[in-house]
């Protein structure tokens, strides 16, 4: 009995640690090597106060159509490349997926 519940434990652990390690995407493969250039545009306009004359909202709307383009599972991947490609803190873009820029989901 103890072996049987002792087997359980352990395939329990292991299917929840294969489920949160996912495979990470690849630039080229799953989203482009310049993923989202419209958010450089949006993020030093919004940020800096850097960048064309056109309204905030219109530059939004361009990073968000790039973003929206990408799979949702290699979205968090995209913005991570993105922040390092761009000398971001890394993990900063995430906050364009949230209800309040985009509006994305993400796997």
């Amino acid at each position: 009995m103890t072996v049987m519940v002792t087997a359980a434990a352990t395939v329990a652990l292991l299917f929840a640690a294969s489920a949160q390690a996912r495979p990470q995407a690849e630039p080229g493969r799953e989203f482009p090597v310049d993923p989202v250039p419209s958010c450089v545009t949006y993020l030093n306009a919004k940020e800096k106060g850097i960048g064309p004359r056109i309204p905030l909202s219109a530059m939004k709307q361009r990073c968000c159509r790039e973003l929206e383009d990408i799979a949702p599972y290699a979205r968090i991947d995209a913005l991570r490349y993105f922040d390092d490609q761009h000398g971001r803190t890394a993990g900063s873009s995430e906050f364009l997926l949230s209800e309040g820029e985009c509006d994305l989901r993400s796997e």
